[in-house]
């Protein structure tokens, strides 16, 4: 579907509802997996209390390591797919939430939980760990407005936040901003923040007309983005009260 649709707009809105479908699978998939392990700790937690380590290290050895081995990729695969799908303040702070839970627990506190048992840092799992870590290929190269204000008063001006992720930083992040009916877009430069994010600021307004006009580009390495996607042809609007 997202590869048939026809136009830039429709292509972004339909590869956000599959990306959320793909982010789910491996997640789930994760969460089952993790369940198992627990089982496998909380079985050799009774071995312990029955004073038999060696028998719970054999079985955290034998079971419980082949699945964190297994549930690895699989958060990183919803990880990443989430990452690239995130396009809202929501979704900013849904994936931090992720980042400090979700992969916190499966990636580091299962892993430390298995090896408390063993004595040791499985090799294995350190590789793992590091792989599942890596930052290689962990996301496209994106632009986007977390917030797309559509109302202001005449007078006022609003912050925007521009987040581009991706393998190469942008060197140059700018706002194109005209009254609607006017011929050509204004440009402001954005000024970056760190972290992939830039700072610039709508408005404030004089103008009559009673909407702007408002999008976002940027260029990194040979690639020119824009948010959103087939700006300057598709741009958000603001309402002047």
């Amino acid at each position: 579907l997202v590869a048939q649709a026809a136009t830039p707009a429709e292509r972004e809105r339909l590869a956000y509802l599959a990306g959320h479908l793909e982010f789910l699978v491996p997640y789930a998939d994760a969460w089952i997996l993790a369940h198992r392990a627990q089982g496998v700790l909380e079985q050799a937690a009774r071995l312990v209390q029955e004073k038999r380590p060696a028998d719970a290290r054999d079985r955290v050895r034998a079971e419980a390591i082949p699945i964190w081995l297994e549930l690895a990729p699989k958060v990183r695969q919803a990880i990443l797919a989430f990452q690239n799908i995130a396009a809202t303040r929501n979704d900013v702070g849904a994936l931090a939430s992720l980042h400090n839970k979700f992969v916190r627990l499966a990636l580091v506190r299962l892993r430390m939980s298995i090896e408390e048992y063993l004595g040791e840092i499985s090799p294995d799992m350190q590789r793992a760990y590091e792989q599942a870590s890596s930052a290689a290929g962990a996301v496209a190269q994106r632009l986007f407005l977390p917030t797309r204000p559509t109302f202001l008063a005449r007078g006022e001006k609003v912050r925007l936040l521009i987040l581009a992720p991706g393998p190469a930083d942008p060197t140059t992040v700018t706002l194109h901003v005209k009254p609607h009916g006017a011929p050509a877009f204004t440009s402001h430069p954005a000024r970056l923040l760190g972290r992939r994010t830039w700072e610039t600021w709508l408005g404030p307004f004089t103008t009559p007309a009673p909407l702007i006009e408002y999008h976002v580009s940027a260029q990194a390495g040979a690639t020119r983005l824009t948010a959103p996607s087939g700006a300057p042809a598709l741009s958000c609007r603001l309402t002047l009260l």
